[in-house]
């Protein structure tokens, strides 16, 4: 791959996996509105990469499942946890820092496979999905991306992420008042 910027060329450098081709997309994706002349520029131009992503980490995250069923026995929950989160649950969360799924649709597709999943785990199979989820210890995709979110939030407040805080968060003084508290607050 190599990267062009106006009339100059990168070196060509072999990349085989990561979050680089995503990011330079997202990259292009928001500068596309300068460089494009046209007046009309449609959502779908930008989101076509999205879907196929979402599309093709449930596909491969499906296959994988399948190889684990025909392939083992899940006795327990920790058979299930082991196989789940170190086979499956990487291409149901790959990149997803970049490219979090928003749309109804797109979420599911997602979450289908580990509703599935859950119901590989011996006496599991008629439970409700919610009841799987408790019995073994995981929380839905939906929720793990949450988490993450505000884990990352916590890490840009604190400092501990080397970006500049004023770009994604308002800090709010207490509006001159000294409140009670931690020194992490912000506007809503």
């Amino acid at each position: 791959m190599r990267v062009k910027v106006r009339l100059e060329f990168s070196d060509w450098v072999l990349v085989l996996s990561g979050v680089l081709g995503p990011l330079l997309f997202l990259i292009f994706i928001n500068d596309l509105p300068q460089w494009i002349k046209s007046s009309m520029l449609f959502a779908d131009d930008t989101k076509v990469y999205r879907k196929v992503r979402e599309t093709k980490a449930a596909a491969k995250a499906m296959q994988v499942l399948g190889i684990i069923k025909r392939n083992f026995v899940m006795n327990d929950e920790q058979d299930f946890r082991l196989l789940f989160n170190g086979y499956v649950r990487p291409h149901l969360e790959y990149c997803v820092q970049v490219l979090s799924p928003y749309l109804k649709k797109d979420i599911e597709c997602l979450e289908k496979v580990q509703r599935r999943a859950t119901k590989l785990a011996k006496g599991l199979e008629n439970k409700p999905y919610s009841e799987r989820l408790a019995l073994l210890h995981t929380s839905s995709l939906v929720k793990r991306r949450l988490r993450g979110d505000l884990i990352q939030a916590y890490h840009i407040l604190k400092g501990t992420d080397k970006v500049d805080i004023e770009h994604f968060f308002e800090r709010d003084d207490g509006g001159g008042y000294d409140l009670p508290g931690h020194n992490l607050k912000v506007k809503v």
